[in-house]
């Protein structure tokens, strides 16, 4: 699995009902073991939880990753732009 980045949609590969948000990377306190790396919120418990990125990265699949959109495209034309 690539490396994931908040904004991450993902579910569990055994439990697909399993769907979870990452919220946080890198828990404070981490000793840089990957013991708890992932903070995700849990569609499933509705909970905020602490996961090794060993699960997450191996035992995961990614359902969605967040987009940035540019603003620049999204505004509406101007009047004097429509006119030519």
């Amino acid at each position: 699995m690539s490396v994931l980045e908040v904004g991450t949609v993902i579910c569990d590969n055994e439990y697909k009902e399993d769907i979870g948000l990452v919220v946080e990377i890198g828990c404070p306190g981490d000793t840089g073991d990957g013991w708890y790396h992932y903070r995700v919120w849990s569609v499933y418990g509705n909970a905020l939880q602490w996961f090794g990125r060993h699960y997450v990265e191996g035992e995961c699949t990614v359902l969605g990753k967040k987009r940035i959109i540019n603003k620049e495209r999204r505004k509406s034309p101007t009047v004097e732009q429509q006119e030519s």
